[in-house]
């Protein structure tokens, strides 16, 4: 009977086998389990001492499956969108697009914007993105979502809310009698977020930014209109304002009278001058004189005149009124008869009664009569010169009786 050392070793002999793979031939006794890397073995085994497999297959292909990428599923984080903001009256700059920090994400893609992100904050635009994640090495997303679709909002218009300052009206002011200039709407001074004013009245469609817009005086609607990047709101921004008129732009003015002369008889040693008389109209600026009954304005100026009284009138012209707010006075100039002009026992008789119907006015003129002085036959020419003048008193009656205005 075989001792038990033998019987060891027989079974030793009858668990053995040959493992094979690659490039390795490895023994092993069984049982036994061998750790190997995925791949294809062909395994064969030997029968133990006194043992034989007769026509049963020793030889057997034996494939280790691989384990695959072993890769780990990981779910990415939708990223985050903050919106634009407004840099300045009208304008904005960028939002940004916040990529999250997540385990098993190896970087991002933002559509339009040219390569690759790693997780942070990028600044951009508002608009709308497509964010893509990819995996690190050793991960997947699996079933999970990669791609966003993330917005920046914009900041909006950006506007900047100011309240315009109300403009102001002049009146019209007179520039001369009876006629005046324009007055004006003030606009002040340029104001933050405004662009010009809008001016509309009758007649009237202008602009204006700052300072003052001469207009004729009325009603008109004065509107602000904003800058870029502005707005008003709430706030009063369109004007109701009256350009007062000027008035009648009346002046005052004092009336100089008007003046008349006597006849003047002038005698010398060898002569006797009657000097008929005249009245003067005074330059006054806003006065026009009115003669007689007469319905034409009289220039000023010296005219010739006949004894009588006669009748002048002082009117105001247009944008003057007198200086007792009347609109006219009345003067009466008396003339008294031509006195008896004798030299000795020569009498001088007046000149033909003049033109007194004021025209053009003229240095009137000396008319005169002279007789000779003889010195002699002072007897015969007293009678002659009592007719003579009795003639002359009575031809210029008559021409005053004519001409009277």
């Amino acid at each position: 009977m075989p001792s038990a050392m033998a019987r060891r070793s027989a079974e030793s002999d009858r668990s053995r086998c040959r493992v094979s793979a690659l490039c390795s031939v490895r023994t092993v006794t069984a049982p036994a389990t061998v750790s190997l890397p995925a791949g294809t073995y062909t395994v064969t085994a030997y029968p133990a001492s006194g043992y034989t497999f007769g026509d049963h297959t020793s030889t057997f292909t034996v494939t280790v499956d691989s384990a695959g990428e072993c890769l780990v599923t990981a779910k990415p984080v939708a990223p985050t969108a903050a919106p634009a903001a407004c840099t300045g009256p009208g304008t904005e700059g960028n939002g940004s697009i916040g990529l999250p920090d997540t385990t098993g994400v190896d970087h991002y893609t933002i559509s339009g914007q040219p390569g690759t992100f790693p997780a942070g904050s990028v600044s951009l635009p508002a608009g709308t993105y497509t964010v893509t994640a990819f995996p690190a090495s050793g991960y997947t997303f699996g079933d999970n979502a990669s791609s966003f679709e993330v917005t920046v909002d914009s900041a909006g218009a950006c506007l900047v809310t100011v309240q315009p300052v109300a403009p102001t009206a002049s009146p019209a002011a007179c520039t001369g009698p009876g006629t005046q200039g324009n007055g004006a709407i003030n606009l002040g001074s340029l104001q933050t977020g405004v662009a010009g004013f809008s001016i509309v009245g009758t007649g009237i469609n202008t602009t204006g930014t700052t300072g003052s817009v001469a207009v004729p005086a009325g009603t008109y609607t004065v509107t602000a209109n904003a800058l870029p990047g502005y707005t008003f709101g709430t706030n009063q921004s369109a004007f109701t304002l009256t350009v007062p008129n000027a008035g009648a732009c009346v002046l005052a003015v004092q009336v100089v009278s008007p003046t008349a002369t006597q006849f003047v008889c002038t005698k010398t040693a060898t002569d006797a001058t009657l000097t008929p008389p005249s009245y003067t109209l005074p330059d006054v600026t806003g006065i026009q004189w009115f003669v007689g009954n007469s319905t034409t304005p009289s220039a000023p100026g010296t005219y010739p005149t006949t004894a009588g009284v006669l009748h002048v009138v002082a009117q105001a012209q247009a944008g003057y009124v007198l200086v007792d707010n009347a609109s006219s006075q009345t003067f009466d100039l008396t003339v008294n008869p031509a006195p008896t002009c004798v030299l000795g026992t020569k009498i001088v008789k007046p000149s033909k009664t003049p033109n007194t119907t004021p025209s053009t006015p003229t240095t009137p003129t000396t008319p005169t009569a002279v007789l000779p002085f003889t010195g002699s036959d002072t007897g015969q020419l007293l009678p002659m010169s009592v007719g003579f003048l009795a003639i002359g008193g009575l031809l210029m009656l008559a021409g005053r009786r004519r001409r009277t205005p």
